[in-house]
Parts: structure tokens; sequence; C-alpha cells
């Protein structure tokens, strides 16, 4: 077994124990390159790849599209948050009475 599919053998094994979906893609760049789908909480599919100068190095990469990210996602950040009447971003009722 060469080197390059040792590499990526181990990959593929560690993402199987890890119980994330992935594929191989083509890309001529690269010796391989795997796609792995839905990680994180955003759900972001991330690329790990060996370019082919640089054998032996394992790098990732990600791809945000703007608009990927779901409403239901943005409302539960800190907008929604410091959007309540009540509080202020800076302590609530005892801030303004200090003021």
């Amino acid at each position: 077994m060469s080197n390059d599919n040792r590499l990526r053998d181990n990959v593929e094994r560690w993402l199987i124990h890890e119980n994330y979906s992935f594929k191989n893609v083509k890309d001529e760049n690269n010796n391989f390159t795997i796609r792995v789908n839905d990680v994180g909480s955003f759900r972001i599919p991330i690329e790990i790849f060996e370019p082919k100068k640089q054998s032996g190095v394992l790098t990732s990469s990600l791809k945000i599209v703007p608009g990927d990210v779901g409403e239901s996602t943005r409302a539960a950040g800190p907008e929604r948050i410091l959007s309540d009447a009540t509080e202020t971003p800076f302590g609530g009722p005892d801030y303004r009475e200090a003021a």
C-alpha cells in the first residue's frame, strides 16, 4: 500500500469512526480529496485533501456561501436576545437607574 493510499485510508477510517458522511471527489491538483458533509452546528461541508505538491501534508478547507445559513440559526443569535424591551446590553434596570 502506498503512502497516498495509507493517508487517505486513515482519514476515511477516522471519519467512519466519528459517524461523518463523506464522499471522494476528483481533483487534479490533489492526490485525494474527501468532502465531509454536515459538519458542526451550521452543517458546513469541508474538504480534506493531500495536495500533489505537498505529499504527506493533510489539508482541510471549508466553503461558506452567503445565504446558506437559515433564518432559524440567525434568530438564535445575540440580536434576538438583546431585542427584549426589558433588557439592555449593559445589564438591565440597574444600568438605567445609575445613569
